[in-house]
């Protein structure tokens, strides 16, 4: 059974962003974000954006092991800019086991539908400048600090979770 957790301590952030190391520790492409980095860019009196957004946090946990995490963001400005409804979805990581990603994303729906969002986009970040996006094809080769890294098996997930 996977459990949703919403997360708001600093500990539980700091579990939130180590979760990629672990998943990733046997991949040599894989480079990892500086935690410090993350702490600060997901703390609301650190990073301006939350001035016009606003953050969740979710960890997905399976006998009592983290297995997957997923953050929300409502970029308001962007929302009234472009006239649209969209929640954004990011920091998308989990095992290869589809229960995993439809619980974590099913916590994004519920926000969503609670915002009265219309569409659901990412991964993105709090704006435009952010990384963003998902790697679909060279697995094989090297990351980059400024880019997102996942595994082939991503793809499948995202496609029957219908994005």
């Amino acid at each position: 059974m996977v459990i949703i957790k919403e997360i708001n301590t600093r500990r539980d952030k700091r579990k939130f962003f180590e979760f990629p190391v672990r998943l990733y520790k046997n991949n040599p492409w894989f480079v990892p974000t500086l935690i410090s980095e993350e702490m600060r860019d997901f703390n609301p009196l650190k990073n301006a954006a939350f001035e016009y957004a606003s953050c969740k946090m979710f960890l997905a946990y399976r006998e009592g092991k983290i297995v997957g995490r997923i953050a929300a963001i409502l970029n308001n400005t962007y929302n009234y800019k472009m006239n649209v409804r969209q929640l954004r979805f990011t920091r998308f990581d989990f095992i290869d086991d589809y229960q995993v990603s439809a619980a974590l994303f099913e916590k994004v729906r519920e926000w969503a539908l609670f915002l009265d969002m219309k569409e659901i986009v990412g991964p993105l970040g709090f704006s435009d400048m952010d990384k963003m996006g998902m790697l679909i094809e060279g697995f094989e080769e090297m990351d980059m600090y400024i880019t997102i890294y996942n595994y082939p098996y991503y793809i499948d997930h995202m496609e029957r979770l219908g994005l």
